[in-house]
């Protein structure tokens, strides 16, 4: 058994060679999507799933060709909304192929990849005993695998349904430098229009 600082370099892993690569599809993929805009909120039971439904939906009605990425990963529901859930998944040599629900839009959740509506997402390893520690970055690897592995085509918008939490602007934009814009979603309360003020400053 090797020590750390046994070890040359990366050890023969080439992690800076995958992560290169990675970085490279992604720039590839989001080369393709003309207009990509994230839906946020800081707070969770606002209707961002329903807004991203609605606006994919409206603009695929009118001969867009519309993605939608749920990137909420323990609590997916587009594919549902969409009409995509249950679909089975299919990997080409392009990366996964999307499904698509009853008006083509393209759907990437979490949702898809779990067996059944009540299994969370769990983290395994050494360190699952501190998965609250890990998750958030866990969240942020999880969204950039499915920005660079779907094989999403040419797209005219990408909607990006985000998770509740106002650090998840700042953890998307450097995957998606070029992020059109944020739309911000609230309820008319007090306590919602608190909270959701803290994100639309994060998004200026």
């Amino acid at each position: 058994m090797k020590r750390y600082r046994e070890i040359a370099g990366d050890g023969g892993s080439d992690v800076a060679g995958q992560v290169g690569a990675q970085q490279e599809r992604l720039r590839a993929r989001m080369a393709r999507i003309a207009v990509k805009v994230a839906v946020a909120s800081g707070k969770g039971g606002v209707g961002k799933s329903v807004i991203v439904a609605n606006l994919a939906a409206a603009f695929a009605t009118r001969g867009l060709k519309v993605g939608a990425l749920d990137a909420d990963i323990n609590g997916p529901s587009l594919a549902k909304m969409l009409g995509a859930r249950g679909q089975r998944l299919t990997f080409g040599e392009g990366g996964l192929q999307p499904p698509r629900g009853p008006l083509g839009i393209a759907v990437v959740s979490m949702d898809l990849f779990l067996p059944d509506d009540q299994t969370p997402v769990r983290w395994t390893g050494p360190a699952e005993g501190e998965g609250y520690l890990w998750r958030g970055a866990m969240e942020v690897a999880s969204l950039r695998e499915f920005l660079a592995d779907t094989e999403w085509g040419d797209l005219d918008l990408l909607l990006l349904d985000l998770p509740p939490g106002t650090d998840r602007i700042p953890n998307l934009v450097p995957l998606l430098p070029d992020l059109h814009g944020v739309l911000i979603v609230t309820l008319p309360s007090q306590v919602s229009q608190l909270i959701v003020a803290k994100s639309v400053t994060v998004a200026k």
